[in-house]
């Protein structure tokens, strides 16, 4: 007969069905890895027939008899042999795994030698030749010194719960790859993998998870955090948007979601900025940061998310143009910006829950409220630095940079677009069309402007403002063109 598998791998995988292990076993045993244990030839065996053979098992804590085909091969030598999985012990009609249980309870004495009996439906004599069997294996296996040393219960409990093992390091594995997946999803993929067999209920793998401690997937993606500060205001600021709440607006009688932008310094943990608005887009937070670096000067480093507003090209124009370092916290990590998150809490906690929405009929009305709050909050004590957050910012405030100029600060906050000039004058910018002079046609030029200010848009060319304006094809219908003044080539050297 030929042994399919390694003597150290008797019970890998035993969470698994007898006949799932045993498709298994033939299928990665291909013929040509396959050698004679007679003449030792390698690949050269041929199929030859099978025959059948009952194999006892004791799944779900009753014996349980199973029908086997066991595949026959031939080798040229002339020798036949029996393809037989390791799970299978020669000569005898119980399975290796149930063997092994019965010995453990022998040798760890948790049934008596008549429970193992009435439990197994087994003889008595047959437990001791399953003893006698395994301590000579046992002896084979470790080799004499080792044998000495380790105690038959001690080496059971190892067979027994290396299975185990390798299987929550398969789990683990799949957990690690896939942190997001629930317990049904993990359960298919179990099944389709072969690791436990489709008869496994996915309660099994839920009361498996939660008994060991897998129901979060925060332990198999822990990071090394470290509680921080900087040494002073301006430093490093962190902003983020949060799904605010619903207000009814008297204006149009709908009801509209309120997006909330916060700032804070990492420093004195001051709001140095915050907003409220219907949409939550890229000019929104620029506005707020405008307002908050007019206030209290440039920060050296401004830390978000990867969200929509904040990986925005026009951002990171701004903040090199006002000589700040954008960082972006990793995707789906808010503890990465714990502080700016933190407040959102408080003002849920403390400003939101003790509002009566329905008396709000409008945003204007809104941002006077929290206004008051974020007033309130900067001058109240503040446990984690011992002061309130405004007379930290006293403390340090004279090292913040501060804008060149109101007219400086305008200019690098307006965003920047690059467009090729039309024939007719014209650049579009977000599918709306403007005029342009008509001196920039066929030419690349950068135009700056404020998404909700576009009378004010204008061209950027050496140094200058070009001013643009809409295009109004009924006007322009009846607008004389300047063109230039023809040549008069008969004029052009002393030509009558």
């Amino acid at each position: 007969m030929i042994r399919l598998n390694a003597l150290d791998c008797k019970l890998k995988n035993t969470i698994l069905s007898i006949r799932i292990l045993f498709r298994q076993s033939l299928k990665q045993s291909p013929l040509f890895l396959l050698v004679c244990p007679f003449c030792g030839a390698k690949g050269t065996c041929k199929k030859r027939g099978s025959y059948e053979r009952s194999l006892v098992t004791f799944p779900d804590g009753k014996p349980e008899v199973l029908r086997l085909k066991i595949p026959r091969v031939q080798c040229p030598c002339g020798k036949s042999h029996a393809l037989l999985p390791d799970l299978i012990v020669p000569y005898l009609s119980y399975s290796l795994p149930m063997i092994l249980h019965i010995l453990s309870d022998y040798f760890n004495r948790r049934l008596t030698i008549r429970g193992i009996c009435e439990k197994y439906m087994v003889s008595p004599p047959l437990i001791y030749r399953f003893k006698k069997m395994f301590l000579i294996h046992k002896k084979q296996w470790l080799g004499v010194l080792r044998d000495m040393e380790m105690a038959a219960f001690s080496f059971m409990d190892e067979l027994l719960t290396a299975s185990y093992s390798l299987f929550l390091d398969d789990f683990l594995r799949l957990k690690e790859k896939y942190p997001r997946l629930n317990a049904t999803q993990i359960h298919i993929r179990l099944v389709q993998d072969a690791f436990i067999p489709a008869s496994v209920s996915v309660d099994a793998v839920q009361r498996f998870i939660r008994n060991n401690g897998l129901k979060s997937s925060r332990e198999l993606t822990l990071k090394d955090r470290k509680a921080f500060e900087e040494d002073a205001f301006g430093r490093l600021w962190q902003a983020d948007t949060c799904h605010f709440c619903y207000i009814n607006d008297a204006a149009d009688k709908k009801a509209h979601k309120v997006y909330l932008v916060v700032i804070i310094d990492g420093h004195s943990r001051m709001i140095v900025g915050a907003g409220l608005s219907y949409s939550d887009n890229s000019y929104g937070f620029q506005k707020v940061l405008k307002q908050s670096v007019s206030t209290y000067g440039i920060p050296d480093r401004l830390y978000t998310d990867n969200g929509s507003p904040y990986i925005d090209k026009q951002l990171s124009l701004i903040c090199g143009s006002i000589g700040t370092v954008l960082l972006h916290a990793p995707v789906r990590d808010g503890a990465a910006k714990a502080k700016v998150e933190r407040s959102f809490r408080s003002m849920r906690e403390r400003f939101l829950y003790g509002l009566d929405l329905e008396k709000i009929n409008s945003l204007h009305e809104f941002e006077a409220l929290l206004r008051d709050y974020i007033r309130s909050y900067n001058t109240t004590y503040h446990a984690g630095i011992g002061c309130t957050p405004f007379e930290r910012y006293q403390a340090t405030k004279e090292l913040v940079r501060l804008p060149r100029s109101r007219e400086w600060l305008e200019e690098s906050f307006l965003n920047r677009v690059t467009r090729k000039v039309r024939k007719d004058a014209t650049v579009p910018i977000d599918c709306i069309s403007y005029d342009v002079p008509m001196q920039f046609i066929s030419q690349k030029v950068e135009i700056r402007y404020l998404p909700g200010d576009m009378d004010s848009a204008f061209i950027l060319y050496g140094g200058e403002h070009f001013p643009i304006r809409a295009t109004d094809k009924n006007e322009n219908c009846r607008t004389r063109r300047e063109n230039r003044i023809p040549v008069d080539y008969t004029k052009i050297g002393g030509g009558n």
